[in-house]
C-alpha cells in the first residue's frame, strides 16, 4: 500500500490554507487531473465530495467524506470508487508571522492490483504534487487578496 507524505512552509495563514484545501470545487482550476470536482454533503464538520480523476483519456470517480477540524485538520475517508481504500490526512498548524506548515499524508490500495496500475499511477503522481500544487495555488490566490 503506497504511503506518501508531503510537506511545505507557506507564507499564508493557518485558516487561508485550510479554506483553500477545503475548496474541494475549486480543484479542477489547478490540479491537472482532476476533470471535475463535486460537494454532495456538505456541514460545518464535514464535506462529502465526488472528484473525477483523468489520465491519458481514462476517468474514474472517487468519493471522500473529509471530515473537518477547523482550521487544524482535514481527515479524507474513501467512501466509493475503484479502490479497496483511501486514508488522507491535512494537517496545518500556525507559524505567527512565518505563516503556516502544511502537512499531508496519503496512503491507498488498489482493488485490483494489475488491472488498475493506471489508477494506482495516477494517484501516487497526484499525491507526490498536491502539496507543491496547493502552494502555487495560494500564492496565486492569496496574494490578490
Amino acid at each position: 500500500m503506497p504511503q506518501i507524505n508531503r510537506s511545505a512552509l507557506m507564507p499564508f495563514s493557518q485558516k487561508d490554507i485550510f479554506n483553500l484545501v477545503n475548496d474541494v470545487e475549486a480543484y479542477p482550476d489547478f490540479l491537472p487531473w482532476c476533470s471535475s470536482a463535486k460537494v454532495l454533503e456538505k456541514t460545518c464538520d464535514q464535506v462529502l465530495a465526488k472528484l473525477t480523476l483523468k489520465k491519458v483519456g481514462v476517468s474514474y470517480e472517487l468519493v471522500t467524506r473529509n471530515r473537518l477540524s477547523p482550521f487544524n485538520l482535514i481527515d479524507i475517508e474513501f467512501v466509493e470508487g475503484p479502490l479497496q481504500s483511501l486514508k488522507g490526512v491535512w494537517l496545518f498548524t500556525e507559524l505567527g508571522d512565518l505563516g503556516c506548515k502544511v502537512e499531508m499524508s496519503l496512503s491507498f490500495e488498489l482493488k485490483k492490483r494489475f488491472i488498475d496500475k493506471a489508477m494506482g499511477t495516477l494517484l501516487e503522481n497526484a499525491a507526490e504534487d498536491m502539496v507543491s500544487l496547493f502552494s502555487a495555488r495560494a500564492a496565486s490566490v492569496l496574494t490578490e487578496l
